[in-house]
């Protein structure tokens, strides 16, 4: 209902002004996590001297600030088709662990909206996503029990 650019703003800030590198995401990468990381992810975890970012360095993401103000402009179809999609495609199947994506996958998928499930936990109402996602009803499940 909202005007469509509008919901992504907060986001594409944050994107360009980055933030700082916080205690566990430093442990993180400092751990050897970066080494498993496909070229592109970890470039993006790197600082331009080469280095790993450390606890304090600023994390930004101009890339996916052009994104999402690209998606904000286009609003789904820009997401499903068009350049975007393009690259999407591109990335999934490249090497080493190549898929099948393609865009006629991203052109014909259409969202659905499904209800929400939702109990009673004490004085509030829960809700969730309904299956096929099991994360609705495993937390459902969850507060059931905690409830006892």
């Amino acid at each position: 209902r909202l005007d469509w650019s509008r919901p992504w703003q907060p986001a594409i800030r944050l994107a360009r002004a980055g933030f700082a590198v916080p205690p566990r995401l430093a442990l993180m990468l400092q751990s050897g996590f970066a080494g498993q990381l496909a070229p592109d992810a970890k470039r993006y975890f790197t600082r331009p001297d080469g280095k790993l970012l450390a606890l304090g360095d600023t994390l930004r993401n101009p890339d996916y600030a052009d994104t999402l103000e690209r998606i904000g402009r286009g609003g789904a179809r820009a997401f499903y088709e068009g350049p975007l999609a393009a690259q999407m495609v591109a990335a999934a199947q490249r090497e080493p662990l190549a898929g099948t994506l393609s865009l006629a996958d991203l052109r014909d998928y259409r969202a659905t909206r499904l209800e929400p499930i939702c109990r009673g936990y004490r004085v509030y109402q829960v809700c969730g996503m309904r299956p096929p996602s099991s994360g609705g009803v495993a937390i459902l499940a969850i507060l059931g029990i905690l409830e006892q």
